[in-house]
């Protein structure tokens, strides 16, 4: 299974993350089973994982860049006021 959000906490066991599910907000903690070395508190993360005797247990985590999106000025069409 796997699980993608930002990580709002983070020890040398446990790492906290909250993620979006249908338009709600809900927070998993991972148990680690060794450190993770550059992840820290906001960045945004995929993380794979198992249960194990009802412990969510993280075996892979990884960072995730968030694309940027570009505007031009020039393509914003602006929407017709209505009175």
């Amino acid at each position: 299974m796997h699980a993608t959000g930002k990580v709002i906490e983070i020890s040398g066991s446990t790492v906290k993350i909250e993620r979006t599910v249908k338009g709600e907000a809900e927070a998993m903690t991972f148990a680690l089973e060794k450190p993770f070395g550059d992840v820290a508190v906001n960045d945004f993360v995929k993380i794979d994982y198992v249960e194990k005797e009802g412990v969510l247990t993280a075996l892979k985590m990884n960072k995730i860049r968030l694309k940027e999106r570009s505007v031009h000025a020039d393509s914003v069409q602006s929407a017709p006021v209505k009175k």
